[in-house]
């Protein structure tokens, strides 16, 4: 099973495109609220500096930038995370990539900024 996790803002965004086509409430129960506070602007040493990574490569989430979204959640303690790409992973600039990456959990992410490593 795979679960998706979305950020405030995109929850807002929804919300707002649900009363706008007639529609009066929206389930945001799946939706996750950022705190702030977390993340980092310093590259994990191990971290990858490469153009991309390729669908389906396997790789590990060492580190999360603080303009990303997921900054500051859960998901920070529970790394290093590993799993496979999704799509791609584009690189955003030193060591941070942006794109779709599922979690050998079953938790699918895209991120903005995110440090990650070939596994």
């Amino acid at each position: 099973m795979t679960k998706r996790i979305v950020t405030a803002g995109a929850a807002g965004i929804a919300l707002i495109f649900a009363l706008a086509c007639g529609g009066s409430s929206i389930d945001t129960s799946i939706f996750v609220s950022t705190t702030g506070g977390g993340g980092t602007t310093t590259c994990p040493a191990s971290a990858a500096t490469g153009e991309s990574f390729a669908d389906g490569a396997r790789v590990v989430l060492l580190g999360i930038h603080t303009d990303d979204a997921y900054a500051g959640s859960e998901w920070e303690s529970k790394m290093p995370l590993g799993g496979k790409v999704q799509g791609d992973l584009h690189n955003n600039g030193e060591c941070w990539f942006g794109g779709g990456f599922l979690g050998d959990e079953g938790t699918d992410f895209y991120f903005y900024k995110a440090a990650f490593k070939a596994e």
